[in-house]
């Protein structure tokens, strides 16, 4: 398991933003990934705008959860390359800005 590897849970796509250095631990620090839609109106620093799979998504980070490993499964992406932005998102969530 990889921070930023993205996985596909019971319909719903959740990035793993938990650092490498804890992965000894059974679960992972993770936030949904949403298809943009009307009904979201994503504040552009808290939920960055990525592709996914080809896709557009929103990451919704104000809905943060552990889960455990064991549910996780295959990535089917990784957001490496959103770096930036998601640590953008992490900042803004936990020191408000």
């Amino acid at each position: 398991m990889a921070q930023f590897d993205v996985y596909h849970v019971d319909g719903t796509l959740l990035l793993d933003i938990q650092t490498d250095l804890l992965g000894l631990f059974p679960s992972r620090l993770v936030a949904p990934l949403r298809k943009q839609d009307i009904e979201l109106s994503p504040h552009h620093r808290l939920n960055p705008r990525l592709t996914v799979l080809g896709e557009p998504h929103v990451l919704v980070i104000q809905h943060l959860s552990a889960v455990r490993t064991s549910i996780l499964g295959r990535p089917v992406d990784n957001l490496d390359r959103y770096y930036d932005e998601i640590k953008s998102a992490y900042d803004m969530i936990f020191n408000g800005f």
